[in-house]
């Protein structure tokens, strides 16, 4: 008969290391699994990468091979593009007209105005033309101005001219009086305060080869 006590002992002995053993071989069999799925996901992967660098390849060739779409090409404005078109210097024929000032800037080291022409009417033609215009005819103060081309005519101003004006800080001066173009041109830029009144009023101006020679405001009533 066996010895209980001597039986005891080994189970207590045995019993543990079988169960490490058998740890061991799950831990074993786990591992090897996990493996062989990472050995699977990367050998999809990599497949998954090869169709796509295919697919790159296949659109790069197709792209090189084929003209991509025309670009509209692009339009030059033209002189309806614009509410009031600017015509190119010299465009006006030597002698006086009457117009109205709206821009005067420095390019180039030369004064260039930017002007409106348009019509003083007196008499019967002032009141004709304020009829057809719906207005009071005959007009106020017996004159009319008719202005119906926006047009704009650039032109360079001789240097050294003096302008002359009726405009003042308080009201008018019917009898004139001089400035330098600088100091005009100041009023016109708003640098003199109560002298902005000179953008709005009409002017008479020479020209002579394309140049204006004199610039002399319109008296109004």
């Amino acid at each position: 008969m066996s010895d209980p006590h001597k039986t005891r002992i080994v189970l207590l002995v045995v019993l543990p290391l079988a169960a490490a053993l058998v740890t061991g071989l799950l831990m074993n069999a786990l591992t090897a699994s996990r493996i062989e799925s990472a050995l699977e996901e990367r050998d999809a992967a990599l497949a998954r990468i090869k169709a796509l660098e295919s697919e790159v390849a296949s659109l790069t060739a197709r792209l090189t091979a084929e003209p991509g779409p025309e670009e509209p090409a692009s339009e030059e404005p033209t002189a309806s593009d614009s509410a009031a078109p600017t015509e190119d210097v010299d465009a006006a024929e030597d002698g006086r007209h009457f117009c109205y000032v709206r821009s005067v800037v420095n390019e180039t080291g030369a004064t260039m105005i930017a002007v409106d022409f348009a019509e003083l009417l007196t008499g019967d033609e002032a009141a004709a033309a304020a009829a057809a215009a719906g207005e009071e005819s005959p007009p106020p103060n017996d004159f009319w101005i008719r202005n119906v081309n926006p047009r704009l005519r650039t032109f360079p101003v001789r240097v050294g001219i003096r302008v002359t004006l009726t405009s003042t800080s308080e009201g008018t001066n019917p009898e004139g009086y001089s400035v330098l173009l600088d100091q005009w041109q100041d009023f016109f830029v708003g640098m003199s305060p109560g002298m902005e009144r000179v953008r709005d009023v009409p002017y008479w101006i020479e020209v002579r080869d394309g140049t204006v020679t004199a610039i002399e405001e319109q008296y109004l009533p």
